[in-house]
């Protein structure tokens, strides 16, 4: 096999020990951090302030002859003080310096004593250290990661000689010496075909993305400004995707210009100055009244269960064929005839009997005389109490659009009971049934006859004048 080049490439990154910071470090700041030329200086200065005695016992100047025999001048002294602290270093290097000043003994001593003393100073400047180890390992027990080999990446390049190599998996690769001159060698970790393959050209994609809100979409429209309103509207209710033409605007199927916008606009002004209602309220009105008049079903399911329990009562030639369906009074009273509740304490109508149905003498009663089931009994009646909630509610939206179109909170629609429609009672009371007879308001049919076509009729809306509104 041929020999193989093998060459290392330095790669420019940010390994995480670069990422340290030195702050965080144990020794970045020390407890103490006097060198020993601080202390013989320390020491120099601090002569200066002591008497010498002498033999007799009499001040004779000061100490500072201790460290500096020859008198020198302060431009002197300083590198004088740090010839010393390099012989208290590296006594070594003045063997032969013959230097009778650095031999004196009370001077070496003195040197010994400042060498001890760095053995102090360099525990207590360790104490950081010392701390970390205690909160880390100690404290919050944690463990050091186990050792992990050295990885490197690697450029091969085959000679020239051959058209590829192969280097199986575990091929030694010596790396040089480490720093303190042990051999690196390191191993591949995997099989490696190296040929003569060469990166031709680099490319890349540049992608520029522009986005346009719905501010952007307006501010860059050239055309006239009504249709850049269009355009804005575009970007939230485009269809499939934002910025596509909007839809068509049901039921009409009108497609959404800026005229149609202000015609929306129109009706959703004349709701609150015309029908004297919030959107809310209208929107809820409008609701309850629509399921009111698509109520067949439930209807049908009410007379279902009477025509069943007339045909109990009366034998199966029985046939209910109400002359209106939804006139409940009446067809309950021809299934099942009229009703005496007189042996039932405080239970006067069915409404009172499907209030307190859970009695054992009301579910006696509703065998005895609807001739229906208890199950039946209370379907049907859960059918006909969210009937006239539904409309105890369009009553109390109409009553206070009338309160709001005469400034009076005190105005009522004048129904048989004045309670109603604020405070509705648990079971309708009998004027219930006077006053919803065919699940339709009796008392404001006037005022939904002059009203609710202007809520069906959008045509209408926009040219109807504020007064139509009876309430």
């Amino acid at each position: 096999m041929a020999k193989s080049t093998i060459t290392t490439a330095d790669r420019d990154g940010t390994s995480q020990s670069g990422r340290q910071q030195q702050a965080l470090q144990p020794g970045y700041v020390a407890m103490d951090e006097h060198t020993l030329q601080d202390w013989l200086r320390f020491a120099q200065a601090y002569a200066k302030e002591l008497k010498y005695y002498g033999p007799d016992d009499t001040a004779a100047g000061d100490w500072q002859g201790f460290l500096n025999p020859d008198e020198l001048d302060e431009s002197d002294l300083a590198a004088w003080l740090q010839q010393m602290a390099d012989f208290a270093d590296r006594p070594e290097a003045y063997a032969d310096a013959g230097d009778d000043n650095l031999q004196r003994p009370h001077l070496i001593l003195f040197l010994v004593f400042l060498q001890l003393l760095r053995q102090v100073q360099g525990r207590l400047n360790d104490i950081t250290r010392r701390h970390l180890d205690f909160y880390y390992r100690r404290y919050l027990q944690l463990q050091r990661k186990p050792a992990e080999p050295d990885s490197v990446h690697l450029l091969i390049e085959p000679s020239s000689r051959v058209a590829q190599v192969l280097l199986p998996a575990g091929t030694a690769v010596d790396a040089g010496k480490d720093s303190q001159g042990n051999a690196l060698v390191y191993r591949t970790d995997g099989d490696l075909v190296a040929n003569h393959a060469r990166i031709e050209r680099l490319s890349s994609v540049y992608l520029h993305r522009q986005i346009t809100g719905i501010r952007e979409a307006r501010e860059q429209y050239a055309g006239p400004k009504n249709e850049a309103v269009v355009e804005m509207l575009k970007i939230p209710f485009g269809v499939p995707a934002p910025g596509d033409d909007m839809p068509a605007y049901p039921p009409l199927n009108q497609a959404v210009d800026f005229p149609f916008l202000q015609l929306l606009q129109s009706m959703l002004a004349f709701i609150d100055s015309g029908l004297f209602l919030s959107l809310e309220e209208f929107r809820s009105l409008v609701q309850l009244k629509q399921r009111r008049e698509q109520a067949d079903g439930e209807w049908q399911e009410i007379n279902d269960i009477l025509d069943a329990a007339g045909k109990q009562r009366s034998g199966a030639g029985f046939t209910l064929a109400p002359a209106d369906p939804r006139d409940f009074d009446a067809n309950l009273t021809k299934a099942v005839g009229v009703l005496d509740f007189k042996g039932l304490p405080e239970i006067k109508n069915v409404y009172e009997l499907y209030d307190q149905r859970t009695r054992q003498d009301a579910q006696q009663f509703i065998a005895d005389n609807l001739y229906m089931s208890y199950d039946q009994f209370v379907r049907m009646m859960q059918i006909k109490v969210r009937i006239d909630n539904e409309w105890r509610e369009i009553n109390t939206l109409l009553e206070r659009a009338g309160q709001r179109k005469r400034n009076d909170p005190k105005y009522s629609l004048g129904l048989t009971d004045p309670a109603s429609p604020h405070s509705p009672p648990t079971s309708p009371p009998p004027w219930v049934r006077r006053t919803i007879p065919r699940s339709r308001p009796s008392a404001p049919s006037a005022i939904w006859t002059s009203c609710m076509p202007l809520c069906w009729n959008w045509k209408a809306i926009s040219s109807c004048p504020a007064n139509s509104l009876r309430t």
